[in-house]
C-alpha cells in the first residue's frame, strides 16, 4: 500500500505580495486631504503605541500624554475635512 505525500513551497516574493495585499485592505486616512485632527481641543497624534493627545501639565514645559482607545483615535483620523 503506497502513501501519497504532497508539498507546497512558497517563495519569499509570494509571501511579501500577500502581506502587502493584506495591508492594502486596511482603510488608512488620506494624507493628501487631511487637516490636523483635534480631540477635546488637543492635537490628535499617533505612534507605535496608538493614538494619543498631549496636554500641558501644571509644571511647564512638561506635557502629559493621554492615550485614547484605538477605536476613538481611528474614527477621528478617518473623518473627512470640511
Amino acid at each position: 500500500m503506497a502513501k501519497t505525500l504532497s508539498s507546497h513551497s512558497f517563495s519569499k516574493k509570494e509571501l511579501d505580495t500577500r502581506k502587502l495585499q493584506a495591508r492594502q485592505n486596511v482603510i488608512e486616512p488620506h494624507a493628501d486631504r487631511q487637516k490636523p485632527k483635534y480631540y477635546q481641543g488637543f492635537l490628535l497624534q499617533q505612534d507605535a503605541g496608538g493614538y494619543f493627545v498631549l496636554k500641558p501639565s501644571p509644571t511647564p514645559p512638561t506635557m502629559i500624554r493621554e492615550d485614547l482607545p484605538h477605536s476613538v483615535g481611528y474614527a477621528l483620523a478617518l473623518t473627512r475635512d470640511n
